[in-house]
């Protein structure tokens, strides 16, 4: 495979969305990951579990010092 200038990989066009993408890995991917139930997590469920992180981490702060 050839090395690309900056110049030429600027020209490329790119996509960061997994609907545009499509080949038997994107493909095997998106059945695995749909039978496996990969649960989606939202915004909430995230800063629900940062905070915990952040209380646990926190707490051995505090017993460590």
């Amino acid at each position: 495979m050839p090395v690309r200038t900056p110049e030429e990989l600027e020209g490329l066009a790119c996509s960061r969305q997994n609907e545009d993408l499509s080949g038997p890995g994107v493909d095997y991917w998106k059945t695995w990951t749909s039978t496996n139930h990969f649960p989606s997590v939202t915004s909430a469920e995230l800063q629900k579990h940062r905070s915990k992180s952040l209380s646990v981490l926190d707490t051995i702060k505090r017993i460590m010092s």
